[in-house]
């Protein structure tokens, strides 16, 4: 993991709001119906509904944060799901730190 990749996921406030979101997605995203909120994490369609954006804008904005390994999915058919990968989260603000240093 690079730092300009990390900087880049983080650098955008959707992307930032999403992986709050995922931290604790029964608190930000409220009960769904039809299985977009399961243990596997929230679906695309609760995420873009939520932030108020377009499914295409979303799944763009989480596969900047799939590339460097902050989300993870799970497909459940017809679903994608998306939870936080918290050892990729901690490793990539651990390489950011190398900036701090």
């Amino acid at each position: 993991m690079e730092i300009h990749e990390v900087a880049a996921a983080l650098s955008s406030d959707a992307r930032a709001q999403f992986l709050l979101w995922l931290k604790d997605p029964e608190t930000h995203l409220g009960q769904q119906y039809n299985g977009h909120l399961t243990p596997h994490g929230a679906s695309l369609s609760l995420l873009s509904s939520k932030a108020g954006l377009s499914v295409s804008a979303t799944s763009r904005h989480l596969e900047r944060l799939l590339r460097v390994g902050f989300v993870r999915t799970t497909r459940v058919a017809p679903f994608t799901f998306y939870a936080r990968d918290e050892d990729a989260i901690a490793a990539g603000f651990r390489v950011l730190d190398q900036v701090r240093r």
